[in-house]
């Protein structure tokens, strides 16, 4: 069922990948999962002989064990069956303000940025998407080298609660020399810290739609102004690091664009405080639209028709690589691996949930209310062999 075309055409190392998964036949996969092989079988006859083929994750398989191996392979469906946009195929949406998907047909490469430019000193990592593993923070602070990790500002996070070995990890927040928090709530992270700042919250300053412009199913944008007044000198966000690179004398570059993406937008002056509607404009620069023509429209507006995928003019030469080798070697390790917890009956899986976005509204009122205890689902079979009842308290240890 793979598109041999689209293959010969965009895809390269397919013979490594069916080398490294070569072993993993029905009845090896289907011991390892406990699902019925017809059922796999089943399930890839679905996807693969669909009219229009197309995977994606999130939370849950990318939170868990080899899940950068587990996103990888699920786009290696994509890349076989060729479930991607091709030329002559409708765009409906492209960015309302920013505009960064692409319409002409190609491959972005591999970036692998992590192999090049800055390095923790407590491991060897680089960058990912422009940011280090927060998990490895802790480490960056306790570390004994004179270049270890000494202040600190989070902003609207709380990984005093979020990241693993809690204990290890409140140890380091304790050692800065500086923790600052920008939260409007007091949480784990600022009980520590030696400043908490609160800021203004969504309905109390005047936004745009910049995190989710791409995901729209049409070019969409909208202002939204205030609806609620701030308390008496609370500041944006932003201002609290605005005043910081004004006091340290730092020069600061300001980059926005939709979640995932960061856009360079220009140096700020660090000498004349800037308004909060020339943040936004600043946001809108070099874009489709002005915040000043969205304030026209206060349901929002569509800025652009749908556009339609172009040929490429010529061979560029990039490819989807589906097997890179450090890839196959961790194939091979999850093939050969044991038990990874000895000791441990159960495997503990994150998931969605409808009453929380990540951390968000855990504190809500309805939420304590309705959730005082995170929920825990098990299979009944299991909670009968536990002794277990529906509706009881349980202690988890991980």
């Amino acid at each position: 069922w793979e598109d041999k075309t689209f293959c010969a055409r965009f895809v390269t190392s397919v013979e490594r990948l069916r080398s490294a998964v070569a072993d993993f036949t029905l009845d090896f996969a289907s011991d390892r999962t406990g699902i019925p092989a017809t059922q796999i079988e089943a399930a890839a006859e679905m996807f693969g002989t669909a009219a229009r083929r197309s995977a994606s994750s999130g939370t849950g398989n990318n939170m868990s064990a080899h899940s950068n191996l587990s996103e990888h392979l699920l786009e290696c469906l994509n890349a076989l069956c060729g479930g991607y946009r091709r030329a002559g195929d409708p765009i409906r949406a492209t960015g309302a303000i920013f505009d960064i998907v692409p319409t002409t047909e190609g491959v972005a490469p591999p970036s692998r940025e992590w192999e090049s430019g800055p390095r923790l000193r407590s491991v060897d990592a680089g960058l990912l998407n422009a940011v280090f593993p927060t998990s490895r923070m802790p480490d960056e602070i306790l570390h004994e080298g004179e270049d270890r990790l000494r202040a600190l500002v989070v902003f609207g996070g709380n990984p005093a609660a979020a990241i693993g070995d809690t204990p290890r990890t409140a140890r380091a927040l304790k050692s800065l020399e500086l923790l600052v928090v920008i939260d409007p709530r007091m949480m784990e992270t600022g009980r520590m810290a030696h400043y908490v700042i609160p800021t203004t919250l969504p309905f109390e300053r005047d936004d745009l739609t910049i995190t989710q412009d791409n995901w729209f199913p049409f070019n969409f944008a909208q202002f939204s102004p205030a609806s609620l007044k701030p308390p008496p000198g609370i500041m944006d966000d932003w201002e609290v690091l605005w005043e910081l690179g004004r006091l340290m004398g730092l020069p600061m570059d300001s980059r926005t664009g939709p979640y995932g993406v960061s856009i360079p937008k220009g140096r700020l002056d660090m000498t004349t405080k800037p308004t909060a509607h020339d943040m936004l404009n600043l946001a809108c620069k070099g874009s489709r639209v002005s915040v000043d023509e969205l304030r026209a429209f206060p349901s929002g507006r569509i800025v652009a028709d749908e556009a339609v995928v172009q040929p490429a003019e010529y061979d560029d030469g990039n490819r989807l690589d589906v097997c890179p080798p450090d890839v196959f070697d961790e194939i091979r390790a999850v093939h050969d691996m044991q038990d990874e917890a000895p000791g441990y009956a159960y495997l503990l899986s994150s998931r969605r949930a409808v009453h929380v976005l990540n951390s968000a509204y855990q504190n809500a009122a309805n939420v304590v209310a309705r959730h005082p205890l995170a929920p825990l689902f098990m299979h009944p079979d299991d909670i009968a062999a536990e002794s277990l009842k529906p509706g009881e308290n349980v202690e988890i240890t991980s």
